[in-house]
């Protein structure tokens, strides 16, 4: 994680096969299905700023490394407001690999950080995270 954006929170840097998704390394975390939420990787604010009232695409890929009993998700969320912002949760088999591309508006406080995070357990790997800035909004 320290040559990236974002930090572990309770996630890895692993380059077991099983868990790789692309390339030799991806971001990994399991979690027992009693933990009720688990966030794995959450961005670094001092690294990367999301703006106020401004538009970003978030585009990742995901492994489900084992099957949850709740679901997977990504957010974005503000330190200063209570609201998250393109929540997008899925589930899938054990072992299947996707793709998820979210679009969404930040509101009018700072201090944005992406997280991603499984509810009920699960091992989860995520890769080929990409921020795209679209546009700004004015209130």
């Amino acid at each position: 994680y320290e040559a990236t954006s974002f930090g572990p929170g309770a996630g890895i840097i692993t380059n077991d096969p099983q868990k790789v998704i692309t390339g030799q390394y991806s971001a990994y975390a399991e979690a027992a299905p009693s933990q009720y939420w688990q966030e794995f990787s959450i961005s670094d604010p001092s690294k990367m700023q999301l703006e106020k009232n401004t538009t970003y695409t978030v585009s990742f890929k995901h492994k489900a490394v084992t099957a949850t009993n709740g679901f997977y998700y990504f957010v974005a969320r503000s330190e200063e407001e209570d609201r998250d912002f393109g929540w997008t949760s899925w589930t899938d088999p054990a072992g299947t690999v996707g793709s998820k591309v979210v679009t969404f508006t930040t509101g009018s406080k700072n201090k944005y950080r992406l997280l991603w995070g499984m509810n009920q357990g699960g091992g989860l790997s995520i890769d080929d995270i990409q921020v795209t800035k679209l546009n700004e909004s004015f209130e």
